[in-house]
C-alpha cells in the first residue's frame, strides 16, 4: 500500500541508525561519555530532520495527506529516534531486533 512506504523509510532510517550505533559500540561510548555529546547530538538531530523534511515534502507533492506540516513531522521523528537510540544504547536491556519489533507497530499506528 501507499501507507507502508513512509513507514519503510522511517524504519530504514531507525534500523541504519542502530545498525551505526552497533558498529561503533566505543565511539559512542567514548561520547556518551563527553562533552562532546551536545554537540553529537545537534549534529545528527540535524541530519535527520533534513532528510526527514526532504522526504515528507516529496511524499506531500506526491499526493500523500500528512496530519501536520513537514517540519513540525520532521521535528518530532527526530527528537523521538534521537532520544530512544540515547536511550537504548545506555539501557541495553532489550537487544536491536526487540526494539525493531516493538518500534514497527507504533510507527504503523501513526
Amino acid at each position: 500500500t501507499g501507507d507502508a512506504r513512509p513507514q519503510s523509510f522511517y524504519l530504514g532510517i531507525i534500523q541504519h541508525t542502530l545498525d551505526f550505533l552497533n558498529s561503533n559500540k566505543k565511539l559512542v561510548q567514548t561520547v556518551l561519555e563527553s562533552e562532546m555529546l551536545p554537540t553529537v547530538m545537534n549534529i545528527l538531530s540535524r541530519q535527520i530532520t533534513l532528510d526527514i523534511t526532504q522526504k515528507l515534502k516529496e511524499d506531500a507533492e506526491n499526493g500523500v495527506s500528512l496530519p501536520a506540516s513537514p517540519s513540525v513531522m520532521a521535528q518530532f521523528f527526530t527528537g523521538a529516534l534521537v532520544y530512544t537510540a540515547r536511550w537504548w544504547v545506555t539501557q541495553k536491556k532489550i537487544s536491536e531486533a526487540e526494539l525493531m519489533e516493538e518500534l514497527t507497530p507504533l510507527l504503523r499506528a501513526f
